[in-house]
């Protein structure tokens, strides 16, 4: 395999490959099902598209415990702001786009409130 791509509703992205293996994200998807066209292209310029399906969670919800058992926040990131803003209360965390490549977890109205990229 030369290169994979994957088209998704909200823009194209260039997957990393590994022997017969890829991995792609994309961030900034609406919540329910999704598809994305996956498109593998050779060395002599032959390609195969796939159709994937796939469902998005739209939001996570839970205290400070599920986030961290969930990879969200770490006790080394995100779990102090998060603690401050919401003590042992209930908090709903998304994914969004951190850089051009990479997302992070988000809590709801509380932008400190966050995981790693």
């Amino acid at each position: 395999m030369s290169s994979v791509e994957a088209s998704f509703t909200n823009g194209v992205k260039v997957a990393t490959v590994n022997s017969n293996q890829f991995n792609v994200e994309q961030c900034g998807l609406s919540g329910g099902t999704q598809t994305a066209n996956v498109t593998a292209t050779d060395s002599t310029s032959l390609s195969s598209t796939v159709q994937v399906s796939f469902t998005i969670d739209a939001g996570k919800t839970g205290d400070y415990n599920y986030h961290i058992a969930e990879g969200h926040i770490t006790w080394g990131y995100g779990y102090s702001a998060c603690y401050l803003e919401f003590g042992t209360n209930d908090f709903t965390m998304r994914e969004y786009q951190a850089g051009s490549t990479q997302c992070n977890w988000v809590a709801d109205g509380a932008p400190s409130c966050k995981g790693q990229n």
